[in-house]
């Protein structure tokens, strides 16, 4: 296994393992930094996908505190939508659409200008058996979750790099890393997503070589475990200490706090997630164990 290997594998780790490693190979790790005093200014826009509900809408409300205008983008208007602080708005588009990802840019840019902050946060899931699952269910969680993600980034990062400064976030889940035997569309999805991220964020890195300034263009990946939100509502985790539910207002104010203050890459929570990467790495065997402690197939047949 050679050193950039190595290094990947580790990328998962808190960022007190990204100081400690950093040095072997400068800026792979640590990626493209942004200036801190420049991420939340006058001129800052942020769209974030599936912001009308779950965790996109805690995300649009900790950013509009910076009063910068926030984008939510979702096929289903926010419940609170008359009560929306001023600097949020609302556009509906369909994520799995290019076409309509094409119109929303035309709309955006005619409305506000270029978007600086790109959050992929939109995603569904399934609950069944590989074998139970139907192809169409398969195809729409993986076109939302996963290629919505590509092709919004496909389109809007070209206006990002415009600007020069701003951030690129994708949401994943820790089940992209470990997945219980129901959520196999929703797993592979997550897991995508994770290699989207490590694939843009070294592109971002090579380009930084050629052009300084894309240095401000952040990137930061979060895997979440079970947030509390409508969307797994239904399972319930055998231990509330081991494997506690995340409060997705939290979890809205540490991402908008880590892309402020140039925080880390990686967002792993709670703090049991810190430890599933280290696992992965292990023999099968041990990975089955930590299924079974923790009843990942169980919880999930419902």
């Amino acid at each position: 296994m050679d050193a950039d290997t190595t290094l990947t594998n580790l990328s998962f780790t808190k960022s007190a393992i990204y100081k400690s490693l950093k040095g072997f190979v400068p800026g792979y790790i640590k990626g493209p930094s942004n200036n801190p005093e420049r991420m939340y200014n006058e001129n800052t826009l942020v769209l974030i996908t599936g912001g009308s509900g779950g965790l996109g809408y805690p995300i649009a409300l900790s950013l509009a505190k910076k009063k910068v205008n926030v984008i939510i983008v979702d096929l289903l208007r926010p419940r609170f939508m008359d009560d929306m602080d001023e600097h949020i708005h609302f556009y509906k588009c369909d994520i799995s659409s290019l076409k309509d990802i094409k119109n929303l840019r035309d709309q955006i840019i005619n409305d506000f200008g270029y978007v600086s902050i790109l959050i992929n946060n939109a995603g569904i899931t399934s609950i069944a058996l590989l074998r139970e699952t139907e192809n169409e269910q398969i195809e729409k969680v993986i076109k939302i979750n996963l290629i919505g993600a590509y092709m919004m980034t496909q389109i809007f990062l070209p206006d990002i790099m415009k600007n020069q400064y701003g951030a690129i976030v994708n949401i994943s889940s820790i089940l992209g890393i470990i997945t219980p035997a129901r959520l196999c569309p929703y797993g592979s999805s997550k897991a995508g997503v994770i290699l989207l991220h490590e694939s843009l964020k070294d592109y971002l890195i090579r380009k930084k070589c050629s052009t300084p300034n894309l240095g401000n263009i952040k990137t930061l990946l979060v895997c979440p475990g079970k947030i509390k939100t409508s969307m797994f509502e239904k399972i319930i985790t055998p231990s509330k200490i081991i494997a506690p539910d995340i409060n997705p207002t939290q979890l809205a104010e540490q991402i908008t706090h880590a892309l402020e203050q140039n925080g880390p890459d990686v967002i792993l929570a709670p703090y049991y997630a810190n430890i599933i990467p280290l696992f992965k790495k292990l023999e099968w065997p041990y990975v089955e164990i930590l299924k079974k402690l923790s009843r990942m197939n169980q919880v999930t047949n419902v």
